[in-house]
């Protein structure tokens, strides 16, 4: 009977193979893949290095509104294209871009403060005010890995990305000032946005991070979980170059870099920038974004 029912599945397919050769199988494969590329690629050409270039020339002469907008919009383009490579719903991915704080002294603390977000906002704590939104580095596990300190568990080595597909399974390993993180992040992805400093282009200086997150697990299907590798980090560094994800932030993050470095190249800290205000009409339709899953 075992035999009868492989003799007839072989068969099947060896039909079905055929049928694929007649009818140009690899040729149809080949089309439908290239027409996602150019679908990822055309949205990054003209939804995010466009915009790039007028994030660049709304912060001249100075930062203002019309810079903080277009900042948001960006989130909005590199989160769509990041749902559509993941195959993620709406709800389940966001994007936001955080800068560093300016020091009025030595001694104080490092900080990051939210620029822009990507709609919808899905409830969670938008400051309507930028300057009650700072969250001190020392005190979180992301800001920790990429500045190579000790976030009271882990003693860091540097890293150019940080991913975890179940911050929840980590959550005595992951440090995080935020109240009631859990019910917003579940997945992360985190790249560091850079300028370089000199023409040997090994020499950076950081304005800030371009996070994206989910409230569900394994949104970023392929990344490392970077809790596994923390006594391997140069293996760690190897995983990351498997993944598409992975090299489509980062991209964006070194545009945003090229973006507004002149705008505080004259400056070691940059200063953080007016935040859009959330309007109703930014609110999720599904407030409850946890519940929703990958269909």
């Amino acid at each position: 009977m075992i035999d009868v029912t492989l003799t007839t599945v072989g068969t099947t397919l060896s039909y079905v193979a055929k049928a694929a050769r007649w009818c140009g199988g690899k040729g149809l494969v080949w089309k439908a893949r290239d027409r996602m590329t150019i679908s990822i690629l055309q949205n990054l050409h003209i939804g995010v290095v466009h915009e790039c270039r007028a994030l660049t020339s709304a912060l001249q002469p100075a930062p203002g509104e019309v810079a903080s907008r277009i900042a948001s919009g960006l989130c909005d383009r590199m989160n769509d294209i990041m749902r559509t490579i993941l195959e993620l719903q709406p709800n389940q991915l966001h994007c936001c871009i955080k800068l560093i704080a300016p020091k009025e002294n030595p001694t104080e603390d490092d900080q990051l403060g939210t620029w822009a977000r990507s709609q919808p906002f899905d409830d969670r704590p938008v400051h309507q005010e930028p300057s009650k939104d700072f969250h001190s580095i020392d005190k979180n596990t992301v800001w920790c890995a990429f500045y190579g300190r000790n976030d009271g568990v882990t003693n860091w080595t540097r890293v150019n990305c940080f991913s975890c597909n179940d911050l929840l399974k980590q959550a005595p390993l992951f440090k995080c000032d935020r109240d009631n993180w859990q019910q917003f992040y579940q997945s992360v992805m985190v790249f560091p946005i850079n300028f370089a400093i000199g023409s040997d282009n090994r020499s950076f200086s950081r304005l800030g991070f371009l996070a994206f997150d989910s409230p569900i697990q394994n949104a970023f299907r392929g990344m490392p979980n970077i809790f596994e590798y923390r006594d391997s980090i140069s293996e760690y560094r190897d995983r990351l170059l498997d993944s598409t994800c992975f090299h489509f932030g980062a991209i964006c993050a070194d545009l945003l870099g090229a973006a507004i470095a002149d705008a505080f190249r004259s400056t070691t800290q940059p200063a953080v920038l007016p935040v859009v205000k959330p309007t109703p009409n930014h609110r999720s339709h599904h407030p409850n974004p946890k519940k929703r899953r990958r269909r």
